[in-house]
């Protein structure tokens, strides 16, 4: 399979029905910002220590990439085709189940921190 495709480039990119878009599409960014987060999600699946997290990191990871399907599909015509690329509002309240589950364990990171705190360290007069 070619990883590349001789078309050269006229600042556009393909998406799955054929059709051409700029690459500053919001479209093709959003695509590349849910690519960048599954990559992370791997990254932590490869290094989670129990065999939970790295399920929960995996459907979440499944469900970027049916994310970036649907984004690539600008006809819907894949949600008819196929179902795993579906998105739902049962996958938006599981994620929050999973991140109310996940505060509630008495090893998560402190939800006391702030980003103002964070950003309060860097904006000292030094």
């Amino acid at each position: 399979m070619r990883i590349y495709t001789r078309t050269g480039d006229s600042g556009e990119t393909g998406l799955l029905n054929g059709s051409r878009v700029p690459k500053d599409d919001p479209r093709v960014e959003a695509s590349g910002a849910i690519d960048e987060l599954s990559a992370v999600v791997g990254l932590a699946v490869a290094h989670v220590a129990d065999a939970a997290s790295g399920d929960v990191l995996r459907s979440i990871q499944r469900d970027l990439f049916a994310l970036g399907a649907r984004l690539a599909d600008p006809a819907d015509r894949m949600e008819v085709r196929a179902e795993k690329a579906q998105l739902t509002r049962d996958h938006v309240a599981r994620l929050e189940q999973w991140i109310d589950e996940s505060e509630a364990e008495p090893s998560a990171p402190s939800s006391a921190w702030t980003a103002s705190e964070g950003w309060g360290r860097w904006s000292s007069n030094t």
